[in-house]
């Protein structure tokens, strides 16, 4: 069963992965949606029948004249808004943007698209109050980013991309029970895969075509002819056809095939065809070196330096993949920052461990050439030493400039060259630890190498997009927009009339009706003026200096576009401001007022203190600042900064820390690009330099990764070793310190990580109530006197008060007056996109109105985006309620959650450094420990009866200094021991001896004495056949004197066999001989499967009489019933060993007799000495050989004979 398992077991798993991949394919890309439709709308009317539920429980409560803050709580996902006549009186959420009064949008019933999604709605009524009770069908925003995707909510979420549809006829449509049509579902046409499904079919596909190439390699590799160099042509050539005529195009709708995550070549076009590329270079590899490890080339210098100089030009390919794999893809390969890796990032370290063992299997099996060409092992070492030095310099001064590279393949080729050389018995853990240490070392300081070089191309790129703050486009956008904004009702309107309009209202229908889609990568205000500089909105502060004062920008700092007069290019970034439009605009009436646009531009959003929450994905934003530090420099002073690093007030200061004036410098742990847009303007863009600290950690995953990877390959070298009873003393220290070291790492860690999460929440949460009593503090002397908070009386004036408090505390304000309904706020984006409600959050107002809490913190989300927020009251100086101010921490929350994932980050690295140094540290440990008890086993392997045995010299008194004394004693009473036994031995040895002598000569005898006295008495001389009668009789005589004679000789041949006389025979040659004989005699038919030629060492005599008797063995033991069938292979082994193998069909050894086989005068026949195997034995041990057999009754009996090959013929 075992060995069907392993035959049919790779077969199975390329057969089973296939139809996976096929199955899944078909899956993922199929476009029969009904199912899952059909499911969307079951889902449906589950919620609909919930939803008519809930609205009936409501409505029941209210009768029972409960108080609408007593109302029964609605699970999730269910709203519920409850109206008294118009105004909203109870809401359960704050993520449904409705009106304080109802309308003709809601509440209402049907299919309601709200400004952040699509709801389906029904609502009731009962006496005054309006019931309302919704949920969210999929998200709608206005814009998308990283927390904000237009997805369908869980139970109307399918395997496809679709959009909602008020047409009944353009998708599959839904209805409501009582069959009214509501809205459709309709199916994208372009469906691409997930990350996570083209991982999976990644997967799958590869694995199918690993294993397929696998098996027939398997195959290929016991098939002894030239041809099957043919199998690695074929798949060069297939995979050259393979890209000509992209056979894996089926796969172009994954991530895999996206020129953005990897591109480097047309043979590396994408990173599926990389890493199939990988797998196809390893499985070549290992064909390689079964077919060449034992071929023998013509001992020549120069062939063999040719051939040492193979590895390097191979590592000069493997440089080539590191590079293109981090400079030439998106894919994060800053292994020292654990949380910023993704899945490509482990399947590309999983790529590199393949190359690093491939570049192994090279290096094995040039050094296996060479050896076999007899080159010494020191001349080995020294023509390695000589093109690795020759390499390295070329590498450092020319190519790729790397320094450790460039060393890494002399040192690894030269462990390579001592282990195939050199015998090291237990040692070889050790100095494969060294290899793994080695290539993980090397390949953190290249990719940290590689990311600092891409690192710095793209401060480059970001640098010039920073200097090119005049934007041609935004200009001629503008243009197009002027004649819409003269065309405005809205703005004539507003312009003729004689009231003042809400700032917040008029920013709102501003962004609404012009200024978005291309205008959102700017961060706009606005301000609109009449004659004599009064402003048409209530704004704070004097309208006429804020007019003066954005004159006087412009007409400072401003720089008139030549495309049109209206806008201006801040050109000293003066107030961080990009562009300022100065536009007139005419009223219906024909009044003139002036609109002022200030645009700031979101590239770096922190910069201007504007969150990534509220940046839509399309703007101009650069995503990856936020691991850099910025400065821009204008007229040698610092106008603008960014980031962790401090940068000096003047250009000047920084300047003396490059006084070669270089692009790239390094100054106060980071390196810096600067680039000049002119002599008046700088951009400095720096990062952080990698540490010594960041190559260890880099190394330590590495070295772990990389040892995880090989622990199954070492289990499977050593399966006989690990079992539970097999296990050596030091092998079990090594699992048991790392096994300790790891669960008290792991176990360490995940505590550390929930008490620093915990540690830092409690911080947050400190830090976010001190934040609220200060704001509170700073608003109580301007609110104190107030009786009540209202958007039309304060609105504005809290609006400008909490822009600047936001601005000192670092954080979003919200002001809310006592029926939780929003009066000012210093972030009104949030509420303009409709990403939150105008109403409080309802948590909040239970806790601070009904259970009169002083003050309340919770997690709140918006979209993905998780952030604390803290509520408190607000009372006036009479102590009456009056508010409640409400801080929202969402902006600050990205940087609280990179901050703990820095703690998290550094204390796994530490950890995982700790684990590679302790593993290191218990294979040396275990080794020092077991050492003496190391000594022990070999002189114990040693220890011979009759022959003196060496003593332990061991002077310390511990256990193994107890254990050693007993094995002296125990030395000394054995080779008493001995001695009497090998006297005892002699004695019986003799006695055997003379009972087989006796036995062997007593055969011949009797036959003898019978023809003699039958002739006595039967002989008469005068009988005519007398003479006939006597010659019969002399000749029976001598044949039986001469077989008494062989005997004899036999006997003497085995007491005393010659030593052989060595010569270089060729095996093969006499093993063909013996066989041509026996064919001509026999009708056995018997099977070669031999090398054309092989040399041994030995005496070709002696060497006849071996395969003679053992085929003459053969013969005998088929019974003349059967079709006898002998079988002889020769073979190679990897050390050095000749195996020959002779197998028969006959009818084996029974079991008993197994053990006397080569004893001397055995025998399982009727004649014969019994010395033939015996003699066989012996002459193969004296070439250096073994012997050694398999039999099985009524199957056949199996003999392998192994020798050492002649290196030198």
């Amino acid at each position: 069963m075992r060995n069907k398992l392993s035959k049919y077991g790779l077969w199975t798993a390329f057969i089973c992965s296939l139809v996976l991949f096929i199955g899944y394919y078909l899956h993922v890309f199929s476009t029969n949606y009904y199912p899952e439709l059909s499911k969307i709308k079951r889902n449906f009317s589950g919620m609909e029948r919930q939803v008519n539920t809930y609205l009936n429980e409501t409505a029941r409560a209210l009768k029972t004249g409960q108080s609408v803050n007593d109302l029964p709580d609605i699970a999730a996902p269910y709203l519920l808004h409850v109206y008294k006549k118009d105004s909203l009186v109870y809401w359960n959420t704050n993520k449904l943007p409705v009106s304080k009064f109802s309308d003709l949008h809601f509440p209402t019933t049907g299919i309601k698209r709200g400004q952040n999604g699509w709801y389906y709605v029904k609502s009731k009524e009962y006496k005054d109050y309006t019931i309302a009770v919704s949920f969210l069908i999929k998200n709608e925003y206005s814009y998308q980013n990283d927390y904000l995707k237009n997805d369908f909510t869980s139970p109307f979420k399918g395997d496809f991309q679709a959009y909602i549809s008020l047409d009944e006829a353009s998708g599959f449509s839904i209805y409501s029970k009582d069959q009214k049509y509501l809205f459709s579902i309709v199916v994208n046409e372009y469906q691409p895969a997930s990350e996570t499904e083209s991982l999976i079919l990644m997967s799958l596909l590869l694995s199918s075509i690993f294993l397929f190439l696998w098996k027939i390699t398997v195959r290929i590799q016991s098939v002894h002819s030239k041809w099957v160099w043919t199998y690695p042509a074929a798949i060069l050539l297939l995979r050259y056809f393979s890209l000509q005529f992209s056979w894996f195009s089926f796969m172009q709708d994954t991530d895999l095939y996206k020129a953005s995550l990897y591109g480097t070549s047309a043979v590396f076009p994408n990173f599926f065809e990389y890493t199939l590329n990988i797998i196809l270079i390893f499985i070549l590899v290992c064909f390689s070196y079964v077919r060449l490890r034992s071929v023998y080339l013509k001992s020549s210098l120069i062939i063999s330096s040719l051939l040492l100089s193979v590895p390097y030009f191979t590592w000069m390919g493997v440089i080539y993949l590191f590079k293109g794999l981090i400079e030439n893809s998106s894919i994060p390969m800053h292994i020292e920052t654990l949380f910023k890796i993704n899945f490509y990032s482990v399947i590309a370290i999983l790529t590199i461990a393949i190359i690093g063992f491939s570049y192994f299997m090279i290096g094995k099996t040039i050094v296996k050439l060479v050896k076999n060409q007899q080159l010494s092992f020191r001349s080995t070492l020294l023509i390695t030493l000589g093109i690795g030095v020759l390499y390295s310099i070329l590498e450092m001064t020319y190519l790729n400039q790397l320094r450790y590279a460039g060393l890494f393949p002399l040192l690894f080729m030269g462990i390579i060259i001592v282990l195939e050389h050199k015998e090291f018995k237990q040692k070889h853990l050790i100095l494969g630890m060294g290899m793994l240490a080695l290539y993980s070392f090397v390949c953190s300081l290249t990719i940290g190498e590689f990311n600092a070089r891409k690192d710095k191309s793209e401060r480059e790129l970001y640098a010039n997009q920073l200097m090119i703050e005049r934007d041609v486009i935004t200009e001629i956008e503008y243009s197009k927009l002027e004649t819409t904004l003269h065309e405005d009702k809205f703005l004539q309107r507003m312009i003729s009339a004689d009231t003042q309009f809400n700032l917040r209202d008029f920013e709102d229908a501003m962004e609404r009706r012009h200024f978005n889609g291309f205008w959102e990568r700017y961060e706009c205000s606005f301000n609109i003026f009449k004659e004599q500089f009064e402003s048409l909105l209530l704004i704070q502060g004097n309208s006429e200096e804020l007019y003066t004062n954005l004159n006087e920008l412009i007409s400072n700092h401003g720089q008139q576009s030549e495309i049109n007069a209206s806008i201006y290019f801040i050109k000293d970034y003066t107030n961080q401001y990009s562009y300022i439009i100065r536009q007139t605009i005419l009223g219906k009436n024909g009044e003139p007022a002036t609109l002022f646009v200030t645009l700031k531009s979101k590239k770096i959003p922190e910069e201007i203190g504007f969150p990534r929450l509220l940046l839509s994905s399309r703007s101009s934003a650069l995503q990856h600042l936020d691991n850099y530090s910025v400065a821009k420099y204008h007229r040698n002073k610092l106008v603008s900064k960014y980031g962790q690093f401090n940068y000096p007030v003047s250009y000047s200061a920084l300047r003396k820390a490059n006084p070669d004036k270089l692009n790239n410098f390094d100054y106060n742990g980071y390196n810096h690009f600067v680039q000049y847009k002119s002599k008046q303007d700088v951009v400095v863009l720096s990062g952080i330099n990698a540490t010594w600290i960041d190559n260890a950690t880099s190394f330590s995953y590495l070295f772990c990764f990389f040892g995880i990877l090989l622990l199954p390959f070492y289990i499977r070298f050593y399966a006989n070793s690990f079992s539970r009873k097999s296990l050596t003393l030091s092998t079990r220290i090594q699992l048991t310190l790392i096994g300790i070291v790891l669960i008290s790492l792991v176990v360490s860690g995940i505590s550390s990580g929930i008490f620093i999460r915990k540690q830092y929440k409690e911080y947050s949460e400190i830090g976010l109530r001190e934040k609220t009593h200060s704001v509170e503090q700073e608003l109580k002397p301007l609110i104190s006197r107030l009786t009540k908070l209202s958007i039309q009386e304060n609105g504005a004036f809290l609006n400008y008060q909490l822009t600047n408090l936001s601005k000192v505390f670092n954080t979003d304000i919200n002001v809310y007056d006592t029926e939780g309904f929003l009066v000012s706020t210093s972030r009104q984006n949030v509420f303009n996109s409709g990403l939150l409600s105008e109403q409080i959050n309802p948590l909040a107002k239970k806790e601070l109105a009904v259970l009169e809490q002083s003050e309340f913190i919770h997690s709140e989300n918006i979209g993905s985006l998780h952030y604390d927020s803290a509520y408190s009251p607000v009372y006036n100086r009479s102590g009456k309620l009056i508010g409640y101010i409400n801080l929202q921490y969402f902006g600050q929350q990205e940087e609280a959650e990179h901050q703990i994932q820095q703690f998290l980050v550094s204390i796994i690295n530490i950890f995982v450094l700790l684990l590679a140094i302790s593993t290191v540290m218990a294979i040396f440990a275990a080794n020092w420990i077991t050492n003496p008890l190391q000594m022990l086993q070999e002189l114990f392997s040693k220890i011979h009866l009759g022959k003196s045995n060496q003593r332990i010299q061991y002077n310390r008194n511990d256990e193994i200094g107890s254990l050693v004394r007993s094995y002296n004693e125990k030395i000394e009473e054995l080779e008493f021991a001995a001695q009497q036994l090998a006297q005892s031995e002699r004695e019986s040895a003799w006695r055997d001896m003379a009972k087989q002598v006796a036995h062997e000569i007593k055969n011949p005898l009797t036959p003898m004495k019978l023809s003699v006295q039958h002739l006595m008495r039967s002989f008469d001389p005068t009988d005519a056949e007398a003479r006939t009668k006597i010659n019969k009789v002399s000749q029976s005589l001598i044949e039986q004197i001469d077989a008494l004679t062989k005997i004899a000789n036999e006997f003497s041949n085995f007491a005393k066999m010659p030593k052989p006389e060595f010569e270089n025979v060729d095996i093969i040659q006499i093993i063909q001989n013996v066989v041509e004989l026996f064919r001509q005699s026999t009708d056995t038919f018997i099977i070669t499967e031999v090398p054309e030629h092989c040399f041994i060492k030995g005496d070709k005599e002696q060497l006849l009489r071996v395969f003679n008797n053992l085929i003459k063995n053969s013969i005998q033991a088929i019974s003349s019933n059967d079709k006898g069938i002998i079988q002889i292979q020769v073979s190679t082994e990897e050390n050095n060993l000749l195996k020959v193998i002779i197998s028969d069909n006959g009818t084996g050894i029974p079991e008993e007799q197994k053990i006397r086989i080569f004893t001397p005068y055995f025998t399982t026949k009727s004649t014969g000495s019994g010395i033939g195997l015996a003699m066989v034995k012996q002459i193969i041990v004296n070439h250096g050989g073994t012997i050694y057999f398999e039999s099985e009754e009524n199957v056949g009996t199996q003999f392998i004979i192994e020798f050492p090959i002649d290196l030198n013929s």
